[in-house]
């Protein structure tokens, strides 16, 4: 049967390492007695989780890098050659290009799944409501979190167009029949949908709902919320959500800031809010920016940022290897390769500070904004926020670069270029053919995988030059 989305063809909800269901393989009566007990409820959510780390691992946390101004790339790259140059095109569907729209859609269909047979389960369980409960709002929270990354990767930033209305993605809010068409929403909708699906979320969670930094929480909704705002730039919800975050969760500490990074076992006042255990998934992000040979490593736009007492400058070296980026080799895991590992950090404490920031200064609180600003360099150089100063007197100047300083390497560099409406300019030194993109430009989004389009007449490709 021709399928006319070939991202939602195959809905996987795994455990462990399992593709447990298979729709093509299975059909529907499976999945209908998969759902049918209660006990295989939360598993599916698991499987929700293992289907997301990989995606974080394998190329959100390195292609806004290397699309950007962070990255000197190797030369002996090939996987990533043809992103550092845009030269990407449709026909890349084994790399970022066509396993970031495959695989995002896949978590977003298994989310559906759960969301779909959670009314049934919760009115035939009424003992077990809660869990009903906790498990569909993690499913409300990655439908949001998959649509945003794949808004953010295949259209062009919400300001692009004065009211939106330019392509986003198309929005999946149901379990699509195999002969279902469907097409691309305008970004405008498809941010609309991110912000229902967070709200639902959190009031979905049950009342007094805690949980480590390894789960979805109401917590997590409501930073990624203010993400999202930020995007949408609505200064005043940014503003306001990043607040609720800040005051109900500190900064790490100097003395555990590196620990952070380095350190499987969270540290004591470690500051994640959300984090996706890698334990016996993948280490593509480990590999890449690895000190003995890395495939990336940090360009003087990084590097010539931090003061000498800046301690997040030790997590831009080395021993005697040089310029590397430390953020994702850990040293207190099992010592055998295979077992090595990196818990993919999806949002945490000290970005809220920066959207606060950014929200601030758009509000006219510049003062605030500062605040925000010096609570981080405080902390990273190892003295009083009084102490801290500033060389630039343009505040967004100012926050751009301590996001750089603060947040590299971790998935949001050339986002944060393409929202402002930036150009892309490299060092000199870099080793790309491309030094230099003015905005607006067709290669600040990704192409559309070719076997998408092949399949499904409703889906428009992308501009392929800026005519």
């Amino acid at each position: 049967m021709r399928k006319k989305l070939i991202i939602i063809a195959a809905a996987l909800l795994s455990l462990s390492s399992c593709h447990f269901l298979e729709i093509e393989k299975i059909g529907k009566s499976d999945i209908e007695g998969y759902f049918s007990e209660i006990s295989s409820f939360e598993p599916a959510i698991f499987g929700v989780y293992n289907l997301t780390q990989p995606i974080y691992d394998k190329y959100i946390q390195i292609y806004p890098s290397v699309a950007s101004d962070e990255i000197d790339l190797s030369p002996t790259s090939s996987t990533w050659v043809y992103y550092y140059n845009f030269n990407r095109t449709s026909s890349d569907e084994t790399t970022m290009l066509g396993y970031l729209w495959k695989s995002g859609y896949n978590v977003i269909n298994n989310c559906n799944q759960i969301i779909e047979h959670a009314p049934k389960l919760r009115e035939e369980n009424p003992h077990d409501v809660a869990l009903v409960d906790k498990v569909t709002a993690q499913a409300y929270f990655f439908r949001a979190l998959m649509h945003f990354e794949l808004v953010r990767a295949y259209g062009q930033n919400y300001s692009f167009t004065p009211d939106a209305s330019h392509m986003g993605v198309p929005i999946v809010d149901h379990v699509l029949g195999l002969t279902e068409k469907i097409s691309r929403a305008s970004v405008a909708k498809v941010y609309k949908q991110i912000v229902d699906d967070l709200v639902k979320a959190e009031k979905t969670f049950p009342e007094g709902y805690t949980s480590s930094q390894y789960f979805a929480s109401p917590l997590a909704c409501k930073a990624l919320l203010a993400r999202v705002y930020l995007y949408m730039e609505n200064w005043q919800q940014a503003y306001d959500l990043a607040a609720e975050v800040m005051a109900a969760k500190p900064l790490t500490s100097r003395a555990n800031y590196v620990g952070m990074f380095s350190k499987t076992a969270s540290v004591s006042d470690d500051e994640g809010i959300l984090r996706i255990n890698g334990f016996r998934q993948g280490k593509s992000s480990r590999s890449f920016y690895y000190y003995e040979s890395p495939e990336g490593r940090p360009s003087k736009t990084v590097t010539g940022l931090y003061a000498a007492d800046d301690i997040r400058a030790s997590l831009m070296s080395y021993d005697s290897y040089g310029t590397v980026c430390m953020k994702y080799c850990t040293f207190d895991d099992d010592p055998s390769d295979e077992m090595k590992y990196y818990n993919a950090t999806i949002i945490r404490v000290s970005e809220l500070y920066l959207i606060h920031a950014e929200a601030a200064a758009h509000l006219g609180k510049t003062g605030e904004a500062q605040d925000d600003v010096k609570a981080l360099e405080a902390r990273a150089r190892g003295i009083a926020k009084s102490e801290v100063t500033f060389a630039e007197t343009d505040i967004f100047k100012v926050i751009s670069e301590e996001r750089i300083k603060e947040l590299c390497f971790e998935g949001h560099r050339f986002y944060d270029l393409g929202r402002r409406h930036e150009a892309l300019d490299r060092p000199s030194d870099s080793s790309s053919s491309v030094k230099h993109i003015a905005y607006p430009d067709w290669r600040y989004v990704l192409p559309i995988p070719q076997v998408e389009l092949a399949a499904n007449e409703y889906i428009i490709n992308n501009p392929t030059s800026n005519e």
